[in-house]
């Protein structure tokens, strides 16, 4: 069976008829012969594939890729194909970033079979341009300090699409607004309220290096970095439960996540009496409730604080202000210089060791008992190191085979285990997405080859919310208009403008366009176009003319179907 849409007439009777019954059209496309050989089994068959050479030895998978991104006349073109998805994304001189169209780069990085992070979604669903742009940057310095002409561009580019020109020179501020946590509540970025400064933070703080830093999550560098300004203020249970995302890190670090609703149970598990064997934290079964209450010693607290206040301000025998276990831990791990690579750093950074001792709560056996040790010492620097280096992805490993749970958070909040190699796998619905827009592409096509006015109409509003997501000026608006067949023959046929308007210089062809759109709709760019409301009626233009000047050679109508 061979799919033609049914059109029922020209101009804007025939386009309403296709988007009231494109949903019921599509699922017969879907059916047909040819989109159905490709289709059946493509899902399956594109979760197998992990390179580019297999994706390229596949010419019905890679026809349906190709087919998604609009790129099917390059099914044959394998040299280029393979550089563009072997591509490195992260180097500006890379052919999908060099390539003019961004079609090859949203392959690139769909697939992103040589790139940090796998294959991604989100390019398939919706574009950030911003982000696309810096991505390529590891630092703010890099980005702030950048030496080619390209690269300098990027960053007045990147400030012109939030309309933060006027920062351009003051590369101090842009650094402290980059290297602030946009989702922080308090950081530096969130304190300016300007929603501009937020979103350019949040642009540069994209997935890629996101998943760089997401190693570091749930480990005691993470809450440590957390608790570095709230340590000394956490002197209550209610001052911990007033923030939450602290109590969440917290519950996280010591595996006992499950417990965050239970607010009852938590208050009775942190104010219990550590040394008292009949307390509420010491009838649990799991020690990890034992350790988290024994970071922030709230009991103990209180006690030495009452017996503090007895004592007057200038009695030289007042004792020192409490200080936690939870503080002492935090300030040896923020004053580390970065993160202990091996486990011979930890035994040997006296401060870090003493620390984790009285944070995590571990006990080892007296040393008495084990001859093989002189001293307890060297009984806890064995035990530690055993703990440590033990693989945590190994069953049988040490710290999994140990009845004792805490164990294993201090292990994971250490995290010495080497890195495991990432597998390459496409997220949840990927595939899926894939198909989806391949079907819909092949649609278009369908309609244009009984119509090709409705396969503009049908082009032309996703077509300029793509340019508009992707310029970084006004005028680079319009110089993708021009370059985009489908939205200049619409522009071209509302205006009025010749076949020879395409021979003028762009930069004429450009200040004519916006003249034109200045004076039929108020505003001069594309952008504007779509803020103000107006693709509907200039593609209800665009059809009501191009139906009398070019009417359909052919229309497929139900009627028509009757006597044939």
């Amino acid at each position: 069976m061979t799919f033609s849409p049914i059109i029922t007439g020209p101009g804007i009777i025939g386009y309403r008829y296709l988007t009231e019954t494109r949903e019921s059209q599509q699922a017969v496309l879907a059916e047909s012969a040819e989109v159905s050989r490709l289709t059946d089994g493509f899902v399956e068959e594109l979760n197998s594939i992990e390179t580019a050479d297999q994706l390229l030895a596949n010419r019905d998978v890679l026809t349906v890729v190709l087919g998604s991104f609009g790129l099917q006349d390059d099914i044959g073109n394998f040299g280029l194909l393979k550089r563009v998805l072997e591509s490195d994304l992260s180097d500006s001189s890379s052919l999908a970033n060099r390539m003019p169209d961004t079609r090859y780069l949203e392959l690139a990085r769909a697939f992103n079979f040589v790139g940090e992070g796998g294959p991604s979604l989100a390019v398939l669903e919706v574009s950030n341009p911003a982000r696309d742009q810096l991505a390529r940057f590891e630092t703010a310095d890099d980005l702030l300090n950048a030496t080619s002409f390209a690269d300098r561009n990027v960053l007045n580019d990147v400030l012109e699409q939030f309309g933060l020109e006027q920062y351009a020179a003051n590369t101090n501020f842009l650094k402290r607004v980059l290297e602030s946590d946009p989702d922080e509540v308090g950081s530096f970025t969130n304190r300016l309220l300007d929603q501009g400064l937020i979103e350019f933070s949040r642009a540069f703080n994209n997935v890629e290096k996101e998943a760089e830093r997401a190693k570091y999550d749930n480990t005691i560098y993470r809450f440590a970095e957390l608790f570095e300004d709230e340590a000394a203020n956490i002197k209550t249970v209610d001052d911990l439960f007033a923030k939450p995302e602290l109590l969440d890190e917290a519950l996280n670090l010591f595996g006992v996540s499950r417990a965050a609703d239970r607010t009852d149970f938590l208050r009775d598990v942190l104010e219990s009496d550590l040394d008292d064997e009949n307390s509420f934290v010491n009838q649990q079964e799991d020690p990890r409730f034992f350790s988290l209450a024994n970071a922030f010693q709230f009991h103990e607290r209180s006690e030495r604080e009452a017996f503090r206040a007895t004592f007057a301000e200038d009695d030289e025998n007042r004792p020192r202000p409490f200080e936690s276990n939870l503080e002492k831990m935090v300030e040896a791990i923020n004053d580390l210089p970065g993160p202990l690579e091996e486990p011979q750093q930890f035994l040997e950074n006296f401060d870090v060791l003493l620390s984790a001792k009285g944070f995590f709560g571990l006990e080892f056996r007296d040393a008495d008992n084990d001859p093989q040790f002189a001293t307890q010492g060297e009984l806890e620097a064995f035990q530690y190191d055993r703990i440590l280096s033990s693989d945590r992805s190994d069953p049988f490993s040490f710290v999994n085979v140990k009845s004792d749970p805490r164990f294993r958070v201090l292990a994971d909040a250490f995290n010495f285990q080497p890195p495991q190699e990432d597998t390459f796998t496409y997220p949840d619905g990927f595939a899926e997405k894939i198909l989806e827009n391949y079907l819909d592409e092949e649609f278009v096509i369908s309609v244009g080859e009984v119509d090709p006015t409705q396969r503009f109409a049908l082009a032309f509003e996703p077509g300029v919310t793509e340019i508009v997501d992707g310029a970084s000026s006004e005028d680079s608006e319009w110089f993708s208009v021009i370059a985009s067949n489908p939205l200049r023959e619409v522009f071209q046929t509302i205006f009025g403008l010749p076949d020879s308007f395409g021979t003028l210089d762009v930069d004429q062809q450009v200040a004519d366009l916006k003249a034109r759109t200045q004076s039929q709709f108020g505003v001069t760019s594309v952008s504007g176009l779509i803020d103000g409301g107006h693709i509907d009626t200039i593609r209800t233009r665009y059809l009501s003319i191009a139906s009398i000047t070019n009417p359909p050679s052919t229309v497929s109508s139900p009627l028509l179907s009757l006597f044939a």
